[in-house]
């Protein structure tokens, strides 16, 4: 129940550990502390983008974010690669070279590696060295508009629409490194909605 109150901010990703509370977006991640206290503030380069999505994650040496955004006068979705010492706030940049038109770089996750994270994009998936920022493709062929990741468990979640219809979601999982796909079940999305809609009512929504 605590409120932190940041101004003048797009904030758009959220990671807590037993250290505190990281926030990320509109270039800058903030470090609070439980109490509600800003302990630092890390500006990161001014991408002069129009569009941007940011997500980080957090190890005992790293604070890793990546990003991707789209500036007007350029074509397409551009991503970068952050990593930030925690012990002295500097910022390494790593380029990533897009693997498909349209890639994007959505989340980053820990693992249990002391310098491993794991990439998600909206394709493909990635382990990435954050001390030398190496990243070496762990699953290609998702092709889904929402994607997750379990280490524990070394499996993918995704949701994505039948033939680009948005007709229909598919909500499965993938085993990797196999690539065995498990399909949890499809959903009608005229089927979806009013279900939605009758649940809120019956709620007194």
């Amino acid at each position: 129940h605590l409120l932190c109150t940041i101004e003048n901010k797009e904030l758009q990703d959220i990671y807590v550990d037993d250290t505190g509370i990281y926030v990320s977006g509109e270039y800058v991640v903030y470090d609070i502390d439980f109490e509600g206290n800003i302990r630092n503030q890390i500006d990161l380069p001014d991408l002069g983008a129009s569009i941007s999505q940011y997500s980080l994650a957090i190890k005992k040496k790293y604070i890793a974010v990546c990003c991707f955004y789209h500036v007007e006068q350029r074509e397409g979705w551009e991503n970068v690669i952050y990593v930030i010492d925690r012990n002295t706030n500097e910022i390494t940049t790593y380029d990533y070279k897009k693997f498909k038109d349209g890639d994007t770089l959505e989340k980053i996750l820990p693992t249990s590696k002391e310098t491993e994270f794991i990439l998600v994009g909206n394709y493909q998936v990635y382990t990435f060295d954050a001390s030398n920022g190496k990243y070496d493709l762990l699953y290609d062929g998702v092709n889904a508009f929402e994607i997750d990741y379990s280490p524990k468990e070394n499996r993918l979640y995704y949701i994505h629409d039948i033939l680009s219809s948005m007709s229909s979601l598919e909500l499965g999982s993938i085993t990797l490194p196999e690539g065995e796909k498990n399909i949890a079940r499809i959903l009608e999305l005229e089927y979806l909605y009013p279900k939605i809609k009758a649940e809120v009512e019956e709620n007194g929504g």
